[in-house]
């Protein structure tokens, strides 16, 4: 997904993205499952900062900046999830 661990952890723990516990084939222990259409589905709807830059080729300050002054909403709370995420639906042209 190209999140830092934490961040992941933090999407998981507040079911932005959903998960399920597995038994793992290899060891029979329990763990944590994430469908790939589940990805699929974040990664459509949602955005991180650093992606949206690679995407748009603006660097990633220059584009924080852009958003802001746009007044565009990030998708979570940042008490919560620590990464900048946008809904892509809320986006303007960039």
């Amino acid at each position: 997904m190209g999140v830092s661990t934490g961040v992941l952890m933090a999407l998981l723990e507040n079911s932005v993205v959903p998960s399920r516990t597995d038994t793992n084939p290899i060891n029979r222990c329990p763990q944590t499952v994430v469908d790939q259409d589940d990805i699929e589905i974040f990664k459509a709807t949602y955005v991180s900062l650093m992606k949206l830059a690679q995407e748009t080729g603006v660097h990633f300050n220059v584009l924080k900046k852009q958003l802001e002054s746009a007044n565009v909403p990030l998708a979570f709370d940042r008490e919560k999830i620590s990464g900048r995420f946008y809904r892509r639906a809320t986006l303007p042209p960039i």
